[in-house]
């Protein structure tokens, strides 16, 4: 079986940059994975792109910037797995022998509030359903009812992940939280409460994946659901 492997990673810091574009951040994200592979702008065969909010040709606008063209770019839109599913193609082009180095990144620049989704029913939507609290509140209600899953459980994996981002410079929230201010935030639609919910912001990442790279990391799986 062929080894996908992580040769270099890069992130642009994730938050608030008005005076930035989402091109700009991307560009950032990639230079930095390839400079951590040791690859060169033209060291990669293929390039995908996830992102959902920053326009037609996002990833071509990316690569012209970096001058860094001539071979194929896809760009992936999927909503919140649209970073996942450019690994996971990229990966699979990889391992089906297609590309030997293959470079995929994301960024956005998300819109303030809350986000309505685009794929409801009309009668969704005049229910309600199509702002993201309340669709994933239903989600969140129907989890708990077949598997137990309390408010609490819901609490720590806020807990714990306020804690990852203590230690990585480039998280939008550097603070750690307790369970009990998570609960104690404000309640947007039961069961969510404020702090659970995901904070829109801008930010990009890249990653490059090289075929049987010896002392790299291995990506042992890339894969979606629906």
């Amino acid at each position: 079986m062929t080894a996908v492997e992580v040769a270099g990673i890069g992130l642009h810091p994730f938050g608030r940059f008005e005076a930035k574009t989402v091109t700009e951040m991307g560009v950032a994200a990639v230079r930095q994975a390839l400079t951590d592979a040791d690859v060169d702008r033209r060291g990669f065969q293929a390039a995908f792109c996830g992102t959902a909010y920053s326009g037609v040709a996002a990833g071509h606008r990316v690569l012209d910037a970096l001058g860094a063209t001539g071979g194929p770019i896809v760009d992936i839109e999927a909503g919140c797995a649209s970073g996942g599913a450019a690994v996971m193609m990229a990966a699979a082009a990889i391992a089906a022998g297609q590309y030997d180095t293959v470079l995929v990144f994301g960024m956005e620049k998300m819109p303030k509030g809350i986000i309505r989704s685009s794929f409801f029913a009309p009668w969704q939507e005049e229910a309600g359903m199509a702002a993201t609290p309340a669709y994933f509140a239903l989600r969140a209600q129907r989890l708990m009812r077949e598997s137990g899953v309390t408010p609490q459980h819901l609490a720590d994996v806020v807990v714990k992940n306020r804690a990852n981002g203590v230690h990585n410079p480039d998280a939008m929230f550097r603070k750690e939280a307790t369970a009990e201010e998570v609960l104690a935030s404000r309640l947007v639609c039961a069961p969510l409460h404020l702090w659970m919910l995901c904070s829109p912001n801008e930010g990009a990442a890249a990653v490059l994946l090289q075929r049987d790279r010896p002392g790299a990391v291995r990506l042992l799986s890339a894969t979606l659901t629906s």
